[in-house]
């Protein structure tokens, strides 16, 4: 309200280029040919790059840069710049560095791309279908991982249980958008040989780790600043390709750049949220109190003794989804907090007529701090 503020497109050095960066407009789709010749010969365009020529000057991006990989999930390479194939709208797959923005805007409309356009599956039930597109080699079935838990003997439970509910809860994918776009700002560091980088970022340690990691610097040699950051959700934890793009545009060009998302790449190419189906059961006695309960994440206030999980990640022609407002919990309506009183109050609806739902909720409840102990979910 005052303009006290500094963000990342404040900042001005001299020197400073902008980049600009083309995405594939196809969800699933062969990248036959890329001509950049008339965006290269465009006045004001100081160098383009497309998907082949930066493979020699960056590794791919790691995964599990906001925690721990599962240990049965296959590594995939994901290259900062695509090449020879797109899987998702909006996946970069070339760069303009210009001295003006507009310039560099305008010169991607020059590049042209020849595609071949594959099958896409866009849904989570789409992408495990036995007739699915396989989107990684490497990965069988589009299943990134599956985690499994049981505790107790929740067949038991629901073989004594008077009642069950079955249900399936769709939690709908969702974009982020922060009032501030995603941005990156990149310079050389004339003292250590390395890069300043200030972007707005949740996590400039992650952004670190794996800048260093694609570029093969020590991380000593990559300082990030993250300055006034407006908004983001969650969505701003995770590095992104456009951070290893301006790194690599700096050390080559040796000069600042300046990367700005637009609104349209927000919403393509920025981390969604929730995407999430659970298939979920409650098996209950009469009285309200639940011997077991099924489904995902079983933690919070409801006292049970067996659980049963089977979770499922799986590789769609859609952008990733990461981390958004709680990230399981509080104010994120998955099924880790959304779907434990929501089959509770179907339970009363549907199979205990005549029972008040706020009663029923309740009952299951932890009351005291014997109650108070890990889960069996863990």
């Amino acid at each position: 309200m005052t303009g006290q503020s500094t963000y990342v497109d404040d900042i001005q050095p001299h020197g400073l280029a902008y980049v600009a960066i083309l995405r594939s407009v196809y969800a699933h789709a062969t990248i036959t040919a890329i001509d950049t010749s008339a965006a290269a010969a465009h006045p004001g365009v100081i160098a383009v790059y497309s998907g082949a020529a930066f493979r020699d000057m960056v590794e791919p991006m790691p995964h599990g840069g906001e925690g721990a990989v599962p240990p049965d999930m296959t590594p995939i390479a994901t290259p900062v710049l695509a090449h020879g194939r797109v899987r998702h709208v909006g996946e970069p797959i070339a760069v303009v560095v210009a001295d003006d923005r507009y310039v560099a805007r305008d010169a991607l409309d020059l590049i042209e791309v020849d595609y071949e356009p594959l099958e896409a599956a866009v849904d989570l039930d789409a992408a495990v279908a036995p007739d699915a597109p396989q989107l990684y080699d490497d990965v069988p079935g589009n299943v990134a991982y599956t985690w499994t838990c049981k505790q107790g003997d929740p067949d038991a439970a629901f073989g004594s249980a008077d009642v069950t509910v079955r249900q399936r809860l769709v939690n709908q994918r969702l974009a982020g958008v922060a009032m501030e776009p995603r941005g990156v700002l990149m310079q050389p560091d004339a003292l250590s040989g390395g890069l300043v980088v200030i972007t707005s970022t949740q996590n400039p340690h992650t952004v670190r780790r794996e800048i260093a990691a694609t570029l093969r610097l020590p991380e000593i040699a990559v300082r990030v600043i993250a300055p006034e950051v407006g908004g983001g959700f969650g969505v701003k934890i995770s590095s992104y390709p456009e951070d290893m793009i301006c790194a690599v545009l700096t050390l080559r060009l040796n000069r600042p750049v300046k990367w700005i998302e637009t609104r349209g790449e927000s919403l393509s190419s920025t981390h969604h949220g929730r995407a999430q189906v659970a298939d979920v059961e409650l098996a209950a006695r009469r009285d309200g109190t639940i011997p077991p309960l099924t489904g995902w994440l079983m933690c919070g206030v409801y006292k049970y003794d067996a659980v049963d999980l089977d979770i499922h990640a799986v590789y769609t022609n859609t952008m990733a989804v990461g981390a958004y407002r709680g990230a399981g919990r509080r104010v994120k309506l998955t099924s880790a907090t959304f779907a434990k009183p929501a089959r509770v109050m179907l339970c009363c609806e549907v199979k205990l007529p005549g029972a008040v739902p706020i009663q029923a909720r309740r009952r299951p409840a932890r009351r005291n701090a014997a109650h108070m102990k890990r889960s069996s979910a863990g």
